[in-house]
Parts: C-alpha cells; structure tokens; sequence
C-alpha cells in the first residue's frame, strides 16, 4: 500500500467523503489528497477494501488516522478500533476473521492521528481480498493502512520423471472418480473411458453432440499432468474425438482452459486446441509442454467423427509445493544478504527484497563490478526450486539475464549449469523454476546482462 504497488484501482471502499479522501487515499503515510480516505456516512457499515493481485498470507496490519493539513476543514480524525473481513480467491461470501471464542475479532486503532498502530496476528490467513470495518473512531471515519504479508506458495512444476501413467487404464482411479456432463445411456458411463477397455459400449460417450460437453477426472491428489491419452470407441461402431481442449481445477469449482505458455514460460498464449484420434482405436498422445497443476481434469470435445466418445488416460505425478523462504517479509535478515560490491549506501544488497521500496528500490552493483553477484545466507539448507526476480523500483535498470551458484556449508561453490531470462522492465516479477531443484543453504545469483545498471529485487522458494 505504502509503496504504490498494489494500483489504486484494487482499493475500494463503502463510501467516500469527497475527491480529496477517496478510497486510494487510504494509504499508510500518504499525504495525497487530504491525506486519508474518509468514508462519507459515518456509521458501523463502512470498510475500506484491498483487492490484492493473487492470495497472501497476510501477517498483520498498520493503520494511521488523517495526516493533519492547515486547509482542512476536517480537523483531526483517527478509528480507534476496527474489524477485518475477508475472501478467498473465487469465494462469494466475506468473512470476519474471529477469536478463540468465535466471535468478531477487535484491533485496538489508534488514539491520535499520525501514530503508526501495528496488530500482528497470531494466527495468520491466506486471503485474496480484504476489508477493514471501523467499529469505532474519533470525529470521523478516516484512516490509512498498510498490509504485511507474502504471497502464497508457488507450485513447483517439472516434467522431469513425471511420465508415468496415473492409473485410469488399470482402475487406479476409481470409478466414481469419473464424470461427466452427459452420458448416451448405462453403457457409456464415465467409468466406461477408460484407454485400452471394452467395457460397457466400449467408451464413454456424451447423450449428445456438442461442445459444452466433457469427460472429467477427479484426482485423488493434486498431480502434475504432463500429457493426456486419448481413444475413440472400441468395436464396430466407429466414434472419436477429432480436437479436443482441456480445462483444469484446483478445487472442482473455478475452472481454467489450458493454454501451452511461451518460451518464458509464464505469459500466456490462446487457449490450446490439441488434435486428437484418427480413428476408434488410434492412441493419440498429447505433451503438455506447460504441465498442468491440478486436482480435477476436464477433455472438453471441440471436433468429432460421428460422436462424441472417449476412452482417456493421463501422465503426471503428485505435485511438490515450494514456498518464499522470506526475503519479501524481512524473514531473511539483512546481514544474511551480502553482494560483490554496491552502487552507494541507497542501493546495499539487503535492498535487494522482493517488491522493496527501500533505498533507492533494488540493489545495484558497482559500474565497475566486472563479476558481480549477489548472495543470501539461507542459514539452513533448503530443497529451492523457484527464484523471482524484479529490476530497479519505478528506474530504467535491471537484470536480463543471470546464472546461479549454490554451496551447502563449507563445500565448493556448484554452478546450476543454465542461464536464466531476467526481466524486461523494472516492476514486473519473473518467476524461473529450478527444473531440477538444489539442496543448499547459501545461493548467488550473478547478473551476465542488463539494461542501463545491474539491479536486482528477488525472492526464493523452498
């Protein structure tokens, strides 16, 4: 909030007082506007709402009253207690976060206008969207926030001994683990898609022909889904599926249409639509070149031979989870944090966290820093498997690309043995996988090119 990363179109509130106390007023320190957001109605039911850019595990919360200006007519104004509300990415409903005794929790706000009050959370919450609620103030509802946090975990995805079979052909997946939207009659039954069977009709086959139906697999872990199998219908009545798409769901309720990734392997292109069978009994294997994460697996037909019908299998393995070991929320101290060199006391390499505003928003090497790297003391070993890096806060500066080496205690240093695409401007994170993860408690990352300065923000995950 402070550090202008999350927009001022992701905060919202119940009510504003007037264009100078809107809703992106609302921010902790901030003198914009009349310094503060002001609600309007000033009653029990005002909120003042961060919509954040993917869920966090949000750790505590900051909030001053409205900064005191000479033209206002407001005077001093502060909330001295307040409650939070929350919702969880692709929930409909908000709820308040509560106590030991499963009521509404209450902060203390503050008791003057320009204090920074502080509440840690002793239990933290995983939440996409927030409100903070006013339940009691001084002269009027105003108030600036902050929110401290990090971002939820990121999967780790590889395709790397990921090509077994999941275990649809030889009944692994249970018959009830099987849907669909729509079935011809009893002999073509979810459970009748299974590749390779005769079962039944000899396929899964939809009660009509059209695109909104699908086949769906519900897994009984989450699984990384390298590749999908595909038949047509077994014996003499020829049916297949000619194009197919393929959709996926963590939780069985907000779904997603894959769509294979460029080279960086994070933007994504148009949804894909995969060629399938020729013929009833052809196998049509289709690679995932960006696996998917997933619990729930949807084969949407997009083209068919005389009717829709499958028989199907997936390739993949149970998924392995990596989480940011703490350089965005300071976990990681500033003297595990060292580098080559600097530019200046404003660009030290404990500048160098993930979405930092701090100095002069990145570290930077010196000019004249011929191998320059930077490196943090994890101060155990860790499984790493993901780094994310930034450029030079709202400046003309970062890495393009960079290597990486690595060491548990006392051994030599192991290069990764790969170059990895940095950034392409200063604000954007660039996630980059280990494809084969490491074990090792101190990593350097060593810029090869940049744009104007070699600047870095990053974060790790392990």
């Amino acid at each position: 909030m402070e550090s202008g990363l999350i927009p001022s179109s992701r905060i919202t509130a119940s009510t504003t007082l007037d264009a100078d106390h809107q809703s992106f007023h609302g921010r902790l320190g901030t003198i914009l506007g009349k310094g503060a957001w002001c609600s309007d109605d000033q009653n029990g039911q005002q909120f003042l709402q961060v919509e954040l850019e993917a869920p966090y595990r949000i750790m505590a919360f900051a909030i001053q009253g409205k900064h005191p200006l000479s033209d206002d007519a407001i005077g001093l104004a502060w909330v001295t207690t307040y409650s939070v509300s929350i919702k969880q990415r692709g929930g409909r409903t908000w709820k308040f976060i509560n106590n030991e005794t499963n009521t509404t929790m209450v902060f203390a706000g503050n008791t003057e206008h320009n204090l920074t009050v502080k509440n840690v959370l002793s239990k933290p919450f995983t939440a996409k969207s927030i409100r903070v609620h006013p339940v009691t103030w001084y002269n009027k509802i105003c108030l600036r926030l902050e929110l401290y946090g990090s971002p939820g975990p990121i999967v780790f995805i590889t395709v790397d001994n990921c090509q077994r079979k999941i275990g649809i052909e030889m009944s692994g997946i249970y018959n009830d683990s099987l849907k669909a939207s729509s079935s011809l009659g009893p002999d073509f039954r979810p459970w009748f898609a299974r590749l390779n069977g005769r079962m039944g009709g000899g396929a899964w086959c939809s009660r009509v022909n059209d695109k909104k139906e699908f086949l769906q697999v519900n897994l009984p872990h989450l699984h990384n889904i390298s590749a999908v199998i595909i038949q047509g219908r077994a014996g003499k009545e020829e049916a297949w599926v000619t194009k197919l798409s393929v959709e996926y769901s963590l939780d069985g309720n907000r779904w997603e249409r894959h769509s294979e990734n460029n080279s960086d392997n994070y933007l994504k292109l148009n949804t894909q639509v995969f060629n399938g069978n020729t013929a009833s009994d052809s196998v049509a294997e289709i690679i995932l070149t960006s696996p998917i994460y997933a619990k729930y697996i949807r084969l949407r037909p997009v083209q068919w031979h005389t009717h829709v019908c499958m028989r199907v299998e997936l390739r993949g393995c149970p998924g392995k989870t990596f989480f940011p070991l703490g350089m965005s929320i300071y976990k990681i101290p500033d003297s595990a944090i060292t580098a080559s060199s600097y530019t200046d006391p404003y660009t030290r390499p404990e500048m160098a966290r993930l979405h930092s505003a701090r100095g002069h928003g990145a570290w930077c090497a010196d000019a004249n820093d011929s191998s320059p790297y930077i490196q943090v003391d994890l101060k155990t070993p860790h499984r790493l498997g993901f780094v994310s890096t930034q450029g030079q806060l709202d400046k003309n500066s970062w890495v393009q690309k960079f290597t990486i080496s690595y060491r548990l205690e006392d051994q030599d240093w192991e290069p990764y043995g790969q170059a990895f695409s940095g950034n392409i401007d200063a604000n954007t994170v660039v996630k980059n996988a280990l494809n084969k993860s490491i074990e090792a408690r101190f990593i350097r990352i060593h810029p090869v090119s940049w744009n104007r300065r070699a600047c870095t923000r990053l974060e790790i995950y392990g």
